[in-house]
């Protein structure tokens, strides 16, 4: 089963378990602190912190849970974390959580952990963490260290990338539903706003390459998927000291729709209209506030300059083997 349709036993183990005795290798210290975002997973949190408490007792992990009750307040606890001595900090929520996480880890020892329970689970995707629930719980005994880059905007880190524009009015689209959520959300959103989004204008610069003129969006790739299943930098690496900067310029609404298919697919990056560049920053001038998104999560891009840059190997993550 993928994670958002797996059920939790009331009590017991899932067969599927695979009972692993050896110790943390993520740092000398085994203490895992587990930051629980409660409104992920379509309510599942509370089963999965028993299932996750239940694996700890099982491999002999010293651990606590906290549960996070506003915004930004998993960076504070994974901050006190980092002062009180964990090794490894591990996230229960989706791509917002762990972003929060990372904002208190990068250049620390501390490792993150991400057992994936949101809509997209984008960045899991590009640390080879498994979308199963109970294969990414093994992970925490069974891994391999792996430093990541992540991106920086002003004063904050992103970890899987980020946007604006089309991109990012889906992200604000997104978060008011209710019904819908996943992967298929984030289609219907870019369908709606495929209709509706004006379009924008724009400086860039990356390097020596320049662009001025309407774009539909434009962001920074450290992982390779976004809104679950896009793939608008489909070669992004987070291991590579590098972003993949992308541009798609503006276009009728009839081309948009025809051509979201491909941007499914990352197949979209021979269209004329689609500028892909690998580099350590790109710098961005815009004349009014665009609508963005870092990490999935939605923000305004106020107008003005703006540096995105890259942060070298700045992040540990568990990988699996």
């Amino acid at each position: 089963p993928t994670s958002s349709s797996l059920s939790f036993p009331r009590s017991g183990i899932p067969k599927k378990w695979i009972y692993i005795r050896e110790r943390m290798k993520a740092s000398n210290n085994n203490k895992y602190g587990f930051i629980v975002n409660a409104k992920s997973g379509r309510g599942n949190a509370k089963a999965r912190v028993k299932i996750a408490e239940d694996f700890c007792e099982k491999n002999s992990i010293s651990y606590s849970v906290f549960h996070t009750e506003y915004a930004k307040h998993a960076t504070e606890l994974a901050a006190q974390c980092v002062k009180d001595g964990y090794g490894v900090v591990v996230g229960i929520g989706g791509d917002g959580t762990s972003h929060e996480i990372a904002n208190a880890l990068i250049g620390t020892d501390t490792a993150l952990a991400i057992l994936p329970s949101g809509s997209g689970n984008d960045f899991p995707k590009s640390v080879n963490v498994p979308l199963d629930f109970i294969d990414a719980l093994n992970v925490l005994v069974d891994h391999e260290v792996k430093q990541v880059d992540v991106g920086k905007l002003e004063n904050e880190f992103f970890i899987n990338g980020i946007g604006f524009g089309m991109d990012g009015a889906v992200a604000h689209r997104f978060k008011d539903y209710s019904l819908i959520r996943g992967e298929l959300a984030y289609i219907l959103g870019a369908v709606i706003e495929a209709f509706s989004f004006p379009g924008f204008r724009v400086d860039i610069a990356i390097g020596e390459w320049r662009y001025s003129g309407s774009i539909l969006l434009a962001g920074a790739s450290n992982g390779s998927y976004h809104g679950g299943k896009f793939q608008l930098a489909p070669d992004a690496k987070v291991d590579d000291g590098l972003l993949d900067m992308y541009i798609i310029k503006n276009m009728p609404t009839l081309s948009r729709l025809i051509k979201i298919p491909k941007v499914l697919s990352g197949t979209h990056t021979s269209l004329e209209e689609v500028f892909i560049k690998a580099s350590t920053s790109m710098e961005v001038t815009l004349d009014e506030p665009i609508p963005a998104h870092m990490d999935g999560e939605p923000f305004i891009l106020q107008a003005g300059y703006h540096k995105i840059e890259v942060r070298e190997k700045a992040l540990k993550v568990l990988s699996a083997k």
